[in-house]
């Protein structure tokens, strides 16, 4: 092998990388809610971050555009137009099992869990989540999606 064959291996896994990290932070987020204040408490709460988001008001809204375009989050409201937040999910799940999930909820968090249980909701959220909440919850997303790449990529020599 030639010498120089390495190192610029090595510069192009580099970038690879950087690529990587860079479509990461822009995880794309659909909140999915009828009220209009959950959407914009949300997208104010995101201006800081670099992520993209977009609402969508129903259930089926949620899932015809799971079936267009590609999603890392959703965040729902528990009471939707045409089905509950556990209705959707458990569709989401069969569509793309690898969509992570947020719920606003009043439950208690004890029902909450027994509600939701088995159907790998990330978090749970009481009230309409501000900026500490989004960041706990895009920590939880953004350390999943590392290791969903890290398993996608072991391995892998073909550059």
């Amino acid at each position: 092998m030639p010498s120089g064959v390495l190192p610029a291996a090595n510069k192009q896994v580099t970038q690879t990388l950087t690529q990587i990290e860079r479509e990461k932070i822009m995880m794309s987020t659909v909140v999915v809610s009828s009220e209009k204040d959950i959407y914009s408490q949300i997208e104010s709460a995101m201006k800081t971050r670099n992520k993209k988001i977009c609402r969508v008001t129903s259930g089926a809204g949620a899932l015809s555009l799971l079936l267009q375009d590609p999603m890392d989050l959703m965040i729902i409201n528990e009471t939707l137009s045409d089905m509950t937040a556990r209705q959707l999910i458990e569709q989401v799940i069969k569509e793309n099992s690898m969509v992570n999930c947020a719920v606003i909820s009043d439950r208690s968090p004890e029902d909450f869990h027994a509600y939701y249980e088995g159907l790998g909701v990330l978090m749970q959220f009481s009230k309409i989540p501000d900026e500490t909440d989004l960041g706990r919850l895009f920590e939880h997303v953004d350390h999943i999606l590392s290791l969903s790449y890290t398993a996608d990529h072991s391995g892998e020599t073909d550059l």
